[in-house]
């Protein structure tokens, strides 16, 4: 809708050895940045809760998040999130 959209879902898995952590975007939005008229990258934020952890992240189990994005670069982003 002209440059804004609402994140419906998303979810995702991130590993490294010994810990896993699966987690599910429950709300989110995201906008276009234009430049001239033309997209030139991108800024999201949301929420989310962690639905599975092991290893030294078992603690995050059921913990919900915030979260914040931009693009930097064709196919290349930040996320950063923070537990709440």
């Amino acid at each position: 809708d002209k440059g804004a959209m609402n994140i419906l879902s998303a979810d995702g898995v991130s590993r490294k050895p010994g810990v896993a952590v699966a987690y599910r975007v429950t709300a989110g939005s995201m906008t276009y940045v234009m430049k001239d008229g033309k997209p030139a990258g991108w800024n999201a934020s949301g929420k989310g809760v962690f639905t599975m952890a092991t290893g030294a992240a078992a603690a995050l189990a059921g913990k919900t998040f915030t979260w914040t994005g931009y693009g930097t670069g064709p196919r290349s982003y930040i996320l950063e999130s923070k537990v709440d």
